[in-house]
């Protein structure tokens, strides 16, 4: 869909926390909006969404199969949530300034 994307998975792998953190987070530093994928309640994807929602970077939330309270700060917060991956995608995108 010709949009620059930084995933922590892809570009920064695995490591050592202090390494992987720093990357991470200087990865997301240079995002505009966030995907992220709820589906499992990874720990990292959580601190994340908490890290670039205090950044003021919009958060786009791909959420199947969990519950209510799984989402309380989320949308508390004000990240969008889908449930579907390609309206998730396509949201993200759109969101892109």
């Amino acid at each position: 869909m010709e949009v620059d994307v930084f995933s922590p998975f892809h570009d920064v792998g695995v490591g050592a926390g202090d390494f992987v953190a720093k990357a991470d987070l200087a990865g997301l530093d240079e995002c505009s909006v966030v995907l992220a994928v709820l589906n499992g309640g990874d720990a990292g994807t959580i601190f994340e969404i908490g890290y670039t929602v205090a950044k003021g970077i919009p958060v786009i939330a791909l959420a199947q199969n969990t519950r209510a309270e799984d989402l309380k700060m989320p949308v508390g917060t004000g990240c969008r949530i889908y449930e579907d991956l390609v309206t998730a995608i396509y949201q993200t995108v759109w969101a892109e300034p």
